[in-house]
Formats: structure tokens, C-alpha cells, sequence
């Protein structure tokens, strides 16, 4: 008993010593820019800065900040700061992304560009230790590409007997901004019921985006253009065709259609 007691003594020293010259993990962090992100609402024109920071280990961020250049520009067109609490374009507080919104006339000057054109962004970040980083992002404004439309709201049924109106607003969108877009227009059809050929074809109606309450439009200049259609006694019951084309500058088309049951007691 004692010889196993003994035994044991000296494996307890051994593991001691052996522990002692175990090397310490570091388990420190430190300060960090993961990520950074630029994207463009199409509809606004506005660039949304996003960046990840890591701050280093027990190491609170004094402030995070970016720089934006124009092309070929060494002058800085804004300097500011990036949020992490749910402002300034920032969706959720407290993530360690931090986050910006350009105006739109940051960009504008330059859509339609004649070639691509290159935006840099600087991020900086400081921390309390007086810690610092920062890095550059490009955001490339690709060449003019063609309008499209998003989708085209309609009613499905309008009462001829009764002269009921109804609104179709389409949802258009050009990389270049609603000032690219030359005009959204409604073509109504008489639509065959055992197939897809059309017949009839009515007047082109110009969509509104001017603002303008009569035509429907609530907005003007947004994405959303409207147009006002009214039914009468004369129309026969069945279904029409709805043809939304829409234009740009450049000569791109975009094609959507939707259908309408006119009902006719």
C-alpha cells in the first residue's frame, strides 16, 4: 500500500511539473474589418455602406467612419460616420455592422455612364486604445442595362354594367433611375379563351408617374407608374388581355401582361 502511495506522489509531481511548462493560449482578439459592402437601390440611386467590424478583445470601438470619391477625384465628396444603432440606414443596432446611405447625387452625374465607372469607399475604424484600420472597397457602375418590369398590379374582375373603374399600376425599374425610362403604355385585347392568340387590340394608354391623382398615381417620379381604366355596358363579358410595354432612352422594351374577366349581367 504504501509502494502505491508513493507511486502516485511522484506521477502527481511529474504532471505538476509537466503542467508548468505548458505553453498559455492567447485568446485575445484583434480589431478587425471583416467585411465591407456597397449596394445600389435602383429606384433611389442611393449606395448603402455596410461594414463588419471585429473589435479587439475587451477593446470598445471609439468611432468607425468612410470616405467617398468620385471617379478619377482625390478630393474627398463626403466624409461621415457609420452607424451601428439602427440609423443612418442601419436595419439592426448593436451587430457590429455598421452602416451608411450616400445620396442619390453622389452617383447621378454619372447615369447613364458611357462606360463603367468606378466609386471608391473608404472605411476607417478606430478603437479606445487608439487602435486603428482602414480599407478601400469599389463600387463599379456598370454600363446602361435595359428596363424591366417588376410586376403589374391589376383587379381581377370589373362590373361593365355598372361603369366601374380600375387602377393598373406597373412596378418599373432602370438601372439609370426613372429619368431613363421614356414610357410605360397599356395595351388592352380581346383574349381567346382556348389559347393565347389576341384579338381587337385597343388604343396605347400612357402609364402616369407625374403625380398626377387623376391617372391614379400617388408619386411622382417613384417606380410605380398607374393608369386608370373604366368599363362600359357596351363591353362583352369574358376576359381581357392587358399589355404593359414599357421604354427606355436606349431604345430597350420590356413586356408584361395581365388578365381582366369583365363581368356583364
Amino acid at each position: 500500500m504504501k509502494q502505491i502511495f508513493t507511486i502516485l506522489f511522484v506521477m502527481g509531481l511529474l504532471l505538476a511539473g509537466c503542467e508548468k511548462d505548458l505553453p498559455t493560449q492567447d485568446h485575445t482578439q484583434p480589431l478587425q474589418i471583416e467585411e465591407v459592402t456597397i449596394s445600389r437601390n435602383e429606384i433611389t440611386n442611393v449606395l448603402h455602406v455596410q461594414a463588419f467590424i471585429q473589435p479587439a478583445t475587451a477593446t470598445p470601438l471609439d468611432s468607425v467612419w468612410f470616405v467617398a470619391y468620385q471617379p478619377e477625384s482625390n478630393s474627398p465628396y463626403l466624409q461621415a460616420r457609420l452607424y451601428d444603432d439602427g440609423t443612418h440606414g442601419d436595419i439592426i443596432p448593436f451587430n457590429q455592422r455598421f452602416s451608411a446611405d450616400l445620396p442619390a447625387e453622389f452617383i447621378t452625374p454619372y447615369l447613364p455612364p458611357k462606360s463603367t465607372v468606378d466609386f471608391t469607399i473608404e472605411v476607417g475604424v478606430v478603437d479606445s486604445s487608439g487602435a486603428s484600420l482602414s480599407t478601400e472597397q469599389v463600387f463599379t457602375l456598370v454600363k446602361n442595362y435595359p428596363v424591366r418590369i417588376q410586376r403589374v398590379n391589376a383587379p381581377d374582375t370589373l362590373d361593365a354594367s355598372q361603369s366601374q373603374i380600375g387602377l393598373i399600376q406597373a412596378v418599373v425599374i432602370d438601372s439609370n433611375g426613372v429619368s431613363d425610362i421614356k414610357q410605360v403604355t397599356l395595351q388592352q385585347y380581346a383574349k381567346v379563351v382556348n389559347g393565347d392568340t389576341t384579338d381587337s387590340p385597343g388604343p396605347l394608354v400612357k402609364f402616369d408617374n407625374t403625380g398626377n391623382q387623376n391617372a391614379g398615381d400617388a408619386v411622382a417620379a417613384d417606380s410605380i407608374y398607374s393608369v386608370i381604366i373604366r368599363t362600359v355596358s357596351s363591353l362583352d363579358p369574358g376576359w381581357r388581355l392587358m399589355r404593359v410595354v414599357a421604354e427606355d432612352y436606349e431604345q430597350a422594351r420590356d413586356t408584361s401582361y395581365t388578365e381582366i374577366y369583365i363581368a356583364n349581367q
